[in-house]
C-alpha cells in the first residue's frame, strides 16, 4: 500500500512552469464513474486553456478513506479564463479528455478532501451540445437587462444558470422551452459589474456564453 502523499517513482507526464503566471488556484478532485471515485494510482490530471497546460498532478492515495485523489493547482494570468481538463493514464499510455470545464479564479479553492470535485470521462459524461444549438446573449456588455437567446430541439424543460468568475452562482431558473428559438430577459439589476458565464443545460447536452455586465 502507498503511504500518504508519497510521490511515486513516475515522472510526471505534463509538467507547468509555475514561473510564468501570477495566479494560482487550487482544487481537490477525483475521477468519478457510477457514483464512485474511479481515481488509481497510475492517473495523472491536467488542467488546460486552449491548448496551454496550465497544471498537472499524479493521483496521492489518502490513507483515511483508502482512495485516491488530485490535489491539484492550477496558473493563470488572469481570471475568467475557460479551463477544460484531461487525464493520463501511465499504465496504458492513454490520454482521454473530460467532460467538465471551469472557469480560473485566482486563490479560488474548488473541492475538498471530504467532498472532491468529480471529474468523468468525455465519452461518459454529459456531451457538448452541437453546433446546431444556438445560445446568443444580446446586448453584450450590458448595463442591467440582457435578452438571453437560445433554441431548442422539442419543447422540453431546461435550465438557465448564470455564474460569476468564481463559479459562485448568480442566478437560475428552470424554463420551459419552445421548439425553435427561445427569449429569456435577465434582469441583472445591482449585481456588480465584471464577467459572467450563461450556461444552458438541456437533455443533449450543455452550452456556454460569456457576458460582461458593465
Amino acid at each position: 500500500m502507498e503511504s500518504r502523499g508519497e510521490p511515486t517513482e513516475v515522472a510526471n507526464y505534463w509538467n507547468v512552469d509555475p514561473t510564468q503566471y501570477e495566479y494560482s488556484m487550487t482544487l481537490v478532485g477525483m475521477l468519478h464513474n457510477d457514483g464512485q471515485n474511479a481515481t488509481s494510482a497510475s492517473h495523472e490530471l491536467g488542467a488546460f486553456a486552449g491548448n496551454e497546460l496550465r497544471g498537472s498532478v499524479q493521483a496521492i492515495y489518502v490513507e483515511p478513506l483508502n482512495a485516491h485523489l488530485f490535489f491539484l493547482t492550477v496558473f493563470a494570468n488572469a481570471s475568467g479564463e475557460q479551463l477544460a481538463f484531461k487525464l493520463y493514464n501511465n499504465a496504458t499510455g492513454q490520454v482521454q479528455e473530460l467532460a467538465e470545464n471551469m472557469y480560473f479564479a485566482a486563490n479560488l479553492q474548488e473541492g475538498a478532501i471530504e467532498d472532491p470535485k468529480p471529474f468523468t470521462l468525455k465519452t461518459s459524461g454529459l456531451p457538448e451540445v452541437d453546433v446546431s444549438t444556438y445560445l446568443e446573449v444580446k446586448p453584450n456588455p450590458f448595463h442591467r437587462s440582457t435578452t438571453i437567446l437560445f433554441s431548442s430541439t422539442q419543447a422540453q424543460d431546461l435550465h438557465i444558470s448564470i455564474t460569476d468568475v468564481a463559479g459562485r452562482i448568480v442566478f437560475r431558473q428552470k424554463i420551459a422551452a419552445a421548439a425553435g428559438v427561445n427569449k429569456f430577459r435577465w434582469e441583472a439589476g445591482d449585481l456588480q459589474s465584471g464577467v459572467y458565464f450563461v450556461r444552458m443545460e438541456t437533455p443533449e447536452g450543455t452550452a456556454v456564453k460569456k457576458v460582461v455586465k458593465e
